[in-house]
Protein backbone atom coordinates (compact mmCIF):
# COMPACT_ATOMS: atom_id res chain seq x y z
CA UNK A 1 0.00 0.00 0.00
CA UNK A 2 2.62 2.27 0.96
CA UNK A 3 4.88 1.70 -2.23
CA UNK A 4 1.31 2.08 -4.65
CA UNK A 5 0.60 5.35 -2.62
CA UNK A 6 4.20 6.85 -2.67
CA UNK A 7 3.60 6.08 -6.80
CA UNK A 8 0.49 7.32 -7.23
CA UNK A 9 1.77 10.66 -5.36
CA UNK A 10 4.55 10.81 -7.92
CA UNK A 11 2.32 10.67 -10.73
CA UNK A 12 0.48 13.48 -9.37
CA UNK A 13 4.02 15.63 -9.21
CA UNK A 14 3.91 15.40 -5.61
CA UNK A 15 6.69 14.43 -3.25
CA UNK A 16 6.39 11.61 -0.99
CA UNK A 17 8.84 13.66 1.14
CA UNK A 18 6.13 16.00 2.13
CA UNK A 19 4.19 13.57 3.75
CA UNK A 20 4.57 11.68 6.82
CA UNK A 21 4.17 8.02 6.86
CA UNK A 22 3.15 5.85 10.16
CA UNK A 23 3.63 1.86 9.65
CA UNK A 24 3.20 -0.55 12.34
CA UNK A 25 4.04 -3.88 12.33
CA UNK A 26 3.91 -7.01 14.84
CA UNK A 27 6.90 -9.09 14.04
CA UNK A 28 10.67 -7.60 14.63
CA UNK A 29 11.71 -8.73 11.45
CA UNK A 30 8.73 -7.46 9.47
CA UNK A 31 9.19 -3.94 10.90
CA UNK A 32 13.25 -4.48 9.89
CA UNK A 33 11.96 -4.88 6.34
CA UNK A 34 9.17 -2.42 6.46
CA UNK A 35 12.12 0.13 7.34
CA UNK A 36 14.35 -1.12 4.68
CA UNK A 37 11.06 -0.24 2.38
CA UNK A 38 11.04 3.18 3.70
CA UNK A 39 14.35 3.65 1.85
CA UNK A 40 13.90 1.82 -0.98
CA UNK A 41 10.76 3.40 -1.34
CA UNK A 42 11.98 6.93 -1.12
CA UNK A 43 9.59 7.68 1.45
CA UNK A 44 11.63 10.70 2.94
CA UNK A 45 13.02 11.47 6.82
CA UNK A 46 9.21 11.64 8.20
CA UNK A 47 8.55 7.61 7.56
CA UNK A 48 8.11 6.12 10.87
CA UNK A 49 7.82 1.99 11.12
CA UNK A 50 6.78 1.08 15.12
CA UNK A 51 7.03 -2.84 16.29
CA UNK A 52 4.38 -3.54 18.44
CA UNK A 53 0.91 -4.96 18.87
CA UNK A 54 -1.44 -2.52 17.70
CA UNK A 55 -4.16 -4.22 18.83
CA UNK A 56 -3.44 -4.98 22.12
CA UNK A 57 -1.37 -1.62 21.97
CA UNK A 58 -2.94 0.38 20.05
CA UNK A 59 -1.54 3.57 18.04
CA UNK A 60 2.15 3.19 19.08
CA UNK A 61 3.18 6.58 16.76
CA UNK A 62 3.78 7.86 20.52
CA UNK A 63 6.31 5.52 21.34
CA UNK A 64 8.15 5.02 18.21
CA UNK A 65 8.08 9.12 18.19
CA UNK A 66 9.77 8.82 21.76
CA UNK A 67 12.30 6.26 20.98
CA UNK A 68 13.17 8.32 17.98
CA UNK A 69 13.18 11.44 20.19
CA UNK A 70 16.15 9.15 22.56
CA UNK A 71 17.95 7.68 19.51
CA UNK A 72 18.45 10.99 17.93
CA UNK A 73 19.37 12.02 21.09
CA UNK A 74 21.86 9.14 21.86
CA UNK A 75 23.37 9.84 17.90
CA UNK A 76 24.17 13.21 18.63
CA UNK A 77 25.74 12.38 21.84
CA UNK A 78 27.83 10.17 19.85
CA UNK A 79 29.22 12.40 17.15
CA UNK A 80 29.73 14.86 20.10
CA UNK A 81 31.75 13.20 21.39
CA UNK A 82 33.59 11.73 18.58
CA UNK A 83 34.12 15.78 17.60
CA UNK A 84 36.35 15.85 20.96
CA UNK A 85 38.44 12.80 20.35
CA UNK A 86 38.98 13.72 16.51
CA UNK A 87 40.01 17.01 17.67
CA UNK A 88 42.50 15.65 20.96
CA UNK A 89 43.46 13.60 18.36
CA UNK A 90 44.24 16.18 16.24
CA UNK A 91 45.69 18.71 18.79
CA UNK A 92 48.01 15.45 19.56
CA UNK A 93 49.25 15.06 16.00
CA UNK A 94 50.19 18.87 15.56
CA UNK A 95 52.43 18.99 18.95
CA UNK A 96 53.91 15.73 18.00
CA UNK A 97 54.96 17.36 14.78
CA UNK A 98 56.48 20.99 16.83
CA UNK A 99 57.89 18.60 19.34
CA UNK A 100 58.69 15.58 18.57
CA UNK A 101 62.09 14.52 20.83
CA UNK A 102 60.27 15.16 23.77
CA UNK A 103 56.76 14.14 23.51
CA UNK A 104 58.64 10.70 22.37
CA UNK A 105 60.03 10.31 26.52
Amino acid sequence: MFRALAETLRDHNLDPHDFGWMMQELSPIAAAAAAVNVLVWDLGPRALVACGDTLAQGDLTAAALSHQREMFAHRDRITDVTVVAVATHEANRLLNSLFPSSMAT
